[in-house]
This record gives C-alpha cells, sequence and structure tokens, in this order.
C-alpha cells in the first residue's frame, strides 16, 4: 500500500503545541493505551517527545532568530556609523569640477 501524504488543517507552527497535547494526555492515559495497542507504552511515548521536540526546533527556531537579531542590530550599527563619513566623502565628490559642465 502505497503512503499517503496527509496535510494537516493548522497552522504548521502549531504543530508541535498539538504534539505536546496529544503526548500529554497519552501519558495520562498510558495504561489504557497499552491495553488497546500493545506498541503503544513508554518508549514510543518517549521517542514521539523527541521527534517533538526536533519538529518545535524547525518550526521555531529561536536560537537562529536570537543570532539573526543580533547581526541586523550590528549591520545596522555599522551602517550608522558609515554615515557621517559618506557625508564627507560625498562633500568631497561634490567639490571636484566637473570637466562636463
Amino acid at each position: 500500500m502505497a503512503e499517503t501524504l496527509v496535510k494537516p488543517r493548522c497552522k504548521t507552527e502549531d504543530i508541535p503545541t498539538i504534539g505536546e497535547f496529544v503526548l500529554t494526555e497519552a501519558e495520562i492515559d498510558l495504561v489504557d493505551l497499552t491495553e488497546a495497542a500493545s506498541n503503544i507504552d513508554q518508549a514510543f511515548i518517549d521517542a514521539l517527545k523527541a521527534q517533538n521536540v526536533v519538529v518545535r526546533k524547525l518550526v521555531r527556531p529561536f536560537e537562529l532568530t536570537g543570532a539573526l537579531k543580533k547581526v541586523t542590530v550590528e549591520l545596522y550599527g555599522a551602517m550608522e556609523s558609515l554615515k557621517p563619513r559618506l557625508d564627507k566623502l560625498e562633500i568631497k565628490i561634490n567639490q571636484i569640477p566637473c570637466i562636463f559642465d
């Protein structure tokens, strides 16, 4: 049987939160779930938790976002420090006589 791609009907960024909710509920009902399906046990839940952490990092890359914000602040600072130099350069360029006048 061919694998079917299921498209979630929620926002991508909500998937880890929904996953945490489902996992929490599964842990609460673990005894009943294990009775109903023997392959669902604590190890199975732990594996899903690990996968949910990976998905969360992919969907919400906080470390990357923080690094991007820092680089952006540094970039704007560098641009601001260049403005006075560029202004002086513009003045000097404008003082050069134009040969086409």
